[in-house]
């Protein structure tokens, strides 16, 4: 990534570079000067050790995914400017189309990138992607760590990360509640690997974004009704990118 700001721009916010250093996202001397940094301030260190194993929970279950041949040539066409452009213009859009492939490469990466790429490695086909996901962090009523979910919509599969979220002596049971308002199981959730899920075309309308993943403590095996019995201990709305 390249590191041009406007004079009034203000310093790069510390959490996002150690965020971008973890990902393998900054090139050149933004990246020497994040690896200095490195040594040099213990703090932004363990801010990009914290990012590293953050960003490590979803690279162990994402799904390998090929990219689409025409994914490149896509990337280009937006890019490119109108020819009635004026320069100013051209440099405006040119700034918030980066802006906003920064912040998508780092949301792709973290979904996308096949388990066994090596850590730091960039993430040259990412470039390419062309297809959507929606994700969401399934977040713990009470305290706890947020459960990652992805949905891609091409192929019907959910895929939400290993969650320990109650006890022993009960399941963890996965619902979709779409705009009708109405909870419908996605089965009981693995407490230590991630648990797959692939969903009927048709049920799959009911994956959009804003949609809610809800998680409730069941009995074992889940609900004997098919509704839910228990308490919501977790939820996240599904966000596209």
């Amino acid at each position: 990534m390249t590191d041009d700001r406007t004079p009034d721009a203000g310093p790069p916010d510390a959490s996002v570079t150690a965020a971008e250093l973890a990902l393998g996202l900054l090139e050149g001397d933004a990246r020497a000067e994040a690896l200095r940094r490195v040594l040099a301030d213990p703090d932004f260190a363990a801010e990009v050790d914290r990012w590293r194993a953050h960003f490590a929970i979803l690279f162990d279950w994402s799904p390998e995914m090929a990219p689409p041949a025409n994914g490149l040539s896509r990337i280009e066409r937006a890019l490119a400017p109108a020819a009635n452009d004026s320069a100013p213009v051209r440099l405006w859009r040119g700034l918030a189309l980066t802006s906003g492939l920064a912040a998508a490469v780092m949301l792709a990466v973290v979904v996308m990138r096949p388990p066994n790429a090596a850590p730091g490695a960039p993430p040259t086909q990412i470039a390419q992607i062309a297809g959507m996901v929606l994700v969401a962090q399934i977040v713990p009523v009470a305290n706890g760590k947020a459960v990652p979910a992805i949905y891609d919509p091409a192929t019907g599969q959910l895929r939400v990360a290993a969650a320990a979220l109650v006890d022993a002596g009960h399941s963890p049971e996965l619902w979709v509640i779409a705009a009708d308002g109405v909870p419908r199981s996605l089965g009981v959730l693995h407490d230590r690997q991630a648990t797959g899920v692939a969903i009927a075309a048709a049920d799959r309308a009911r994956f959009t974004a804003g949609a809610t993943l809800a998680v409730t403590i069941e009995p074992i095996g889940g609900s004997p009704s098919g509704k839910p019995t228990g308490a919501v201990v977790a939820k996240g709305d599904l966000t596209l990118i």
